[in-house]
């Protein structure tokens, strides 16, 4: 049986649909498979790194920081979108999302006068405020992600990760800087004393009053928590409810 002999240089061999769709499927199979964990960290390169950067967040691992205060009296704070990966780490399949948070340093001896040590790190578990960005978008669901898998179309998916952090919760992150917006914000993940403190420093303490006492109408296991806060704003310490 004759071979037939190797293409000279310059010269170019033929190759049958056949053999060129085995080249191709050995090729696939030869590539390596990512992880969840790693496949996250391509979708976010792919898109929602550039963005953050040019909005002036660093990258940690897979959140964003940046320290930043509004005009006037406004308070500063820490704000921080991490993304968030839901699944075995080792599988490869899961889900992803994206949770804004903020910390605000100089309101701990208010909120929190029990932390008596700022964290050296801040990271989006230590925010006062943790919203997920499926509350804020069209979804109104706090549970809303997105699947990623060895079938995701990824600069797909990267742009609408993108696009929901960029449209949704960096507007979000900027509107807890201001203190009207955050003592009208009822979004899930804004804690009642931060909204009684915010209608205290625009001066509105019959409003503050009202929120603390619906707050402890609402959580009347609560009385000591809810009573100190009112001691340190300065507001009427409510009675305690009758059990």
């Amino acid at each position: 049986m004759l071979e037939r002999p190797l293409a000279r240089q310059g010269e170019k061999r033929w190759t049958s649909g056949a053999a060129r769709c085995t080249m191709l499927s050995l090729k696939e199979a030869c590539m390596p498979q990512l992880s969840v964990n790693e496949h996250v960290d391509l979708v976010i390169k792919l898109d929602l790194a550039s963005r953050m950067k040019k909005h002036g967040f660093r990258k940690r691992t897979r959140s964003f920081v940046r320290e930043k205060a509004a005009a006037g009296a406004s308070p500063r704070a820490i704000q921080i979108c991490e993304i968030k990966v839901g699944g075995s780490s080792s599988g490869l399949d899961g889900v992803v999302t994206a949770t804004l948070a903020l910390f605000y340093p100089e309101l701990v001896p208010v909120l929190t006068p029990w932390q008596s040590k700022l964290p050296a790190q801040v990271k989006e578990v230590d925010g006062q405020v943790r919203v997920q960005v499926g509350a804020l978008g069209p979804w109104k669901d706090a549970a809303h992600n997105w699947r990623i898998d060895s079938t995701t179309d990824d600069a797909a998916l990267a742009k609408e990760l993108a696009d929901a952090v960029e449209t949704f919760g960096l507007p979000f992150l900027d509107d807890m800087l201001d203190w009207e917006k955050i003592s009208k914000c009822e979004a899930p993940g804004i804690e009642p004393s931060l909204r009684i403190l915010a209608l205290q420093k625009l001066g509105k303490r019959d409003d503050a009053k009202i929120l603390l006492e619906q707050t402890l109408a609402a959580r009347p296991k609560e009385y000591m928590a809810i009573a100190s806060l009112a001691g340190r704003l300065k507001l009427p310490v409510p009675q305690k409810p009758a059990k």
